[in-house]
């Protein structure tokens, strides 16, 4: 635009191009933003489901200790609320063995049918061995 004494043109606004690209940098830093917060929100929802199945953990352990009788190995089942499968296995070997104790873990899995379900949590206890492999 000419302003009448001088030959140079005082410019008011943005060219094309600039425009364009500041829509390209915004829209870059929006698309990395909603990527992050994405993500941040599935670690969220994943540890939110692991405290549950600790706390799931926790009161299985606190009802079988109440009654005074621990699982055997082998036995599975499931929450009250479908929410989650839980199985008893043998755990690792260890020196316990010695003094006629086997190490026993209480496995919390997510419920899937479709394919393998996810171990969410863990527990390791120690029982008494069954008699009959009490080492002599």
């Amino acid at each position: 635009m000419w302003n009448g004494f001088s030959k140079r043109c005082v410019r008011r606004g943005l060219t094309l191009i600039e425009v364009v690209a500041g829509i390209a940098l915004l829209s870059t830093l929006l698309v990395a933003i909603l990527m992050s917060y994405q993500a941040h929100a599935g670690q969220v929802r994943s540890a939110k489901r692991r405290l549950a199945a600790i706390e799931f953990a926790d009161q299985q352990m606190s009802a079988w200790t109440s009654q005074r009788r621990l699982p055997e190995i082998g036995r599975r089942g499931e929450s009250a609320d479908g929410e989650f499968l839980w199985r008893v296995v043998s755990g690792a070997s260890t020196e316990a063995q010695r003094f006629g104790l086997q190490v026993v873990r209480l496995e919390v899995l997510e419920t899937r049918r479709d394919s393998a379900s996810k171990i969410l949590a863990t527990v390791e206890f120690l029982t008494p061995m069954p008699k009959s492999d009490v080492y002599q």
